[in-house]
């Protein structure tokens, strides 16, 4: 392949995809992996109604990679209910949106891509010194289909 076939299929991509990202997010690591792999492949509304039931403790989130010391809920399955993440998940996705919209992209997106990594640590200030707070980044990439 030369370079101007590489542009051009980087090109096609980047026209139908849109990509959001939340730095420094101060949500649990293991319960946004967790929220990234059950989100990953739906359609960007479904994503944020399943979350938004999340949230009201309507739906839990099924836990399959770190699941130890979790409970069994109602419905079967092992799984938490991570609130504060799935906000800030949905803000994430809302603004994934909003870019595909403002690049031109229509309403049938689809979440492709969703990345979790660790942020990074600091120490917090004055009382709590030595505290350690979890620090969290969050990339969606949404794809038209």
């Amino acid at each position: 392949m030369e370079k101007s076939e590489k542009k051009d299929k980087e090109e096609e991509k980047t026209q139908t995809t849109a990509v959001a990202v939340g730095r420094n997010l101060r949500i649990s690591r293991k319960s946004s992996v967790e929220i990234a792999r059950f989100i990953r492949g739906k359609k960007a509304g479904k994503a944020i109604a399943e979350l938004e039931k999340v949230v009201k403790k309507e739906r839990f989130i099924p836990f399959t990679r770190y699941m130890s010391n979790v409970g069994h809920r109602k419905g079967g399955g092992i799984g938490k209910f991570p609130v504060k993440a799935s906000q800030e998940f949905i803000k994430v996705i809302k603004n994934g949106v909003e870019n595909a919209k403002y690049s031109g992209l229509g309403d049938n997106l689809y979440i492709v891509e969703s990345i979790v990594n660790n942020g990074r640590r600091f120490r917090t200030p004055k009382r709590h010194i030595g505290r350690l707070p979890k620090i969290t980044h969050i990339k969606i990439r949404l794809e038209e289909r």
